[in-house]
């Protein structure tokens, strides 16, 4: 069964607060972008240690309020490194 994420509304308060954040490479109401460079932070964090907890705690030390992300965007990231990850094992990469 597919997995389908809902993308959260960022209010206008909290797209300037995420603006604000040097690892944010953009927001709007619907999307938050993360730099290449934090994204492949979080990705070698998550390798020697895979779990969505891990995501988590990157975002929480880097200045993120998980909580007003939602759960859904530390999912989607989990996710997406899991994908990326069996690409790699697969030598699809």
């Amino acid at each position: 069964m597919a997995v389908k994420f809902v993308p959260k509304r960022y209010s206008p308060e909290e797209i300037e607060a995420l603006k604000k954040n040097p690892n944010v490479l953009e927001v709007r109401e619907n999307r938050l972008l993360l730099t290449i460079e934090f994204r492949q932070q979080v990705y070698e964090a998550w390798i020697r240690r895979p779990e969505r907890s891990t995501v988590r705690r990157m975002l929480e030390a880097n200045g993120f309020d998980t909580q007003r992300l939602g759960l859904n965007f530390t999912k989607s990231v989990a996710v997406s490194y899991t994908h990326l990850r069996a690409h790699e094992t697969r030598g699809n990469l």
